[in-house]
């Protein structure tokens, strides 16, 4: 596979680095995601299934993960195959910076010389960071 399509997005929450990493690294708890109906899990605690309202479905496994550090999964589905990749950065005691990376490779030929005009994966991550800092915002709100 030659080329992906890429999306990185960078965000500072006001939140501690605990929260984060658990709301983001935690795929057991999905209701906060307004894309999610269901999340299964699969083998072990490495596999799970995502089920979105849309009727796609996304299957991830976890490749690596440091508590507070990053956090690496694989996704694949019927169309696609890729990577997405979380790093933490603690800001002071209530405040963290996190780096979403995003690649997927098409997995046919013909398909992928058009993904780039069909797929916004662009649109799909900032609708994931979104719900991340209303998930945030209510948090604070609600628990002060």
């Amino acid at each position: 596979m030659k080329k992906c399509m890429a999306s990185k997005i960078c965000r500072i929450f006001d939140c501690d680095v605990k929260f984060i990493w658990d709301l983001i690294t935690d795929p057991s708890h999905y209701e906060w995601r307004s894309d999610l109906s269901l999340v299964q899990f699969k083998k072990n605690s490495k596999y799970f299934i995502e089920y979105y309202k849309n009727g796609n479905i996304n299957e991830f496994k976890i490749l690596d993960k440091d508590k507070y550090k990053f956090y690496r999964l694989a996704i694949k589905n019927k169309k696609f195959i890729g990577r997405l990749e979380f790093e933490f950065y603690p800001i002071g005691k209530n405040k963290t910076k996190v780096i979403f990376c995003k690649k997927i490779y098409a997995k046919n030929p013909i398909k992928r010389f058009f993904a780039k005009y069909l797929w916004d994966i662009k649109k799909l991550h900032l609708e994931y960071v979104n719900n991340i800092e209303d998930t945030v915002y209510n948090y604070k709100t609600f628990n002060v």
